[in-house]
């Protein structure tokens, strides 16, 4: 595949596949596109290759007890300690991914927590000692959507 990526319809059919579950057999894919097992298999290699399949991963079905609190968190920082904080947030194990965002928006974070104390004392302990944030606006998830989990 080229650097410019063009998906094709056989391309698109079998990331639909792998989206809805990546261990799909690929005779099972190659059954249901019309091709080979190997057109599949090097298809997705090149899809790999590409970058438009950067990984796969797991959703973990937990029952009411296990669930965890998510939240957002957009943080406001002085600019010039911008790189700083975001060393630092690194370090905290609560925090799943960090996106530096263009404009007024920040750093935006997203974390886990076993629950609503955990999260306050969070806040507290290492987001209100951080040299450099000014102010933090925090967003608790009350539901994921996606669009996948539609079976």
């Amino acid at each position: 595949m080229e650097s410019q990526t063009e998906l094709d319809e056989i391309d698109n059919q079998i990331l639909k596949y792998l989206q809805k579950n990546a261990k799909t057999p690929l005779k099972k894919i190659a059954d249901e596109v019309g091709k080979t097992e190997t057109t599949i298999r090097r298809r997705i290699r090149a899809l790999e290759e590409c970058g438009v399949i950067s990984n796969y991963t797991i959703r973990v079905c937990l029952s009411s007890e296990e669930r965890k609190i998510k939240s957002f968190l957009r943080i406001d920082s002085e600019i010039s300690k911008t790189r700083d904080i975001i060393k630092k947030l690194l370090e905290f194990p609560e925090i799943e991914h960090i996106y530096h965002m263009s404009g007024e928006c920040g750093i935006w974070v997203l974390a886990s927590f076993n629950n609503i104390s955990n999260l306050d004392q969070f806040l507290k302990r290492c987001i209100g000692k951080t040299d450099g944030i000014r102010s933090v606006i925090n967003c608790i998830i009350l539901n994921e959507l996606n669009k996948m989990a539609k079976e």
